[in-house]
């Protein structure tokens, strides 16, 4: 057996749970806590972005 991926909604989840147990955080910062792909991390907070679930800020961070 190998190892099941993660669905979009899995991601989504884990960045919206760290951003509310942290307040805040980069996309680097969250890639690496999380253990995902940067690219994964920029692209799931922007689509979370878009869905009005978390803000960006002028210095680059996502925060809930």
């Amino acid at each position: 057996m190998g190892i099941k991926p993660m669905s979009t909604d899995e991601y989504e989840r884990r960045i919206l749970e760290y951003l509310k147990e942290k307040g805040e955080g980069t996309v680097k910062k969250i890639a690496k806590d999380l253990k995902i792909h940067p690219n994964t991390a920029s692209i799931k907070t922007r689509l979370l972005q878009a869905k009005g679930l978390i803000q960006g800020s002028e210095r680059g961070r996502a925060k809930v």
